[in-house]
């Protein structure tokens, strides 16, 4: 596992470090229109930034006020290595210094095991979601 420091702010003080990586992974990456990857939510919500000194930002992560976490990306070169869990652990804690009491998530189906392993139960159907399927998940804090 790569140790990495996380970051936490708001969009106006992570957005520099956030954008970049959900640019790579939604738009460039996955397809996901340009439109359709920014929102309100972004200027509502919790960001979490996992930098690495050498690399820079390499993953991401936001936390809604109403307890969804979303926008969750780690770059093509830096996955499978923890990031992604050290983040999750990172947005967990931050959901519960805010006093919610569990908190859910829409996973793409390909990594609804890697939620899995961390105490996220899958709930509801399998739906699409900007053309890619997905599958609410949910955890108690």
């Amino acid at each position: 596992m790569v140790a990495v420091t996380v970051l936490r702010g708001t969009w106006a003080e992570l957005s520099h470090l956030a954008a970049p990586v959900r640019r790579r992974v939604f738009i460039e990456e996955q397809g996901i229109p340009l439109e359709l990857e920014w929102d309100d939510l972004d200027r509502a919500s919790r960001h979490l930034v996992a930098v690495i000194d050498s690399a820079g930002a390499i993953g991401t992560v936001r936390l809604t006020r109403n307890a969804h976490i979303g926008r969750m990306a780690v770059l093509p070169a830096w996955r499978r290595r923890g990031i992604g869990e050290q983040l999750l652990q990172a947005v967990l804690e931050e959901a519960a210094v805010a006093g919610m009491s569990s908190v859910a998530l829409a996973a793409q189906v390909p990594v609804v095991p890697f939620y899995e392993k961390l105490h996220f139960e899958p709930y509801g159907e399998i739906f699409q979601d900007v053309g890619i399927p997905h599958r609410m998940m949910r955890r108690a804090l």
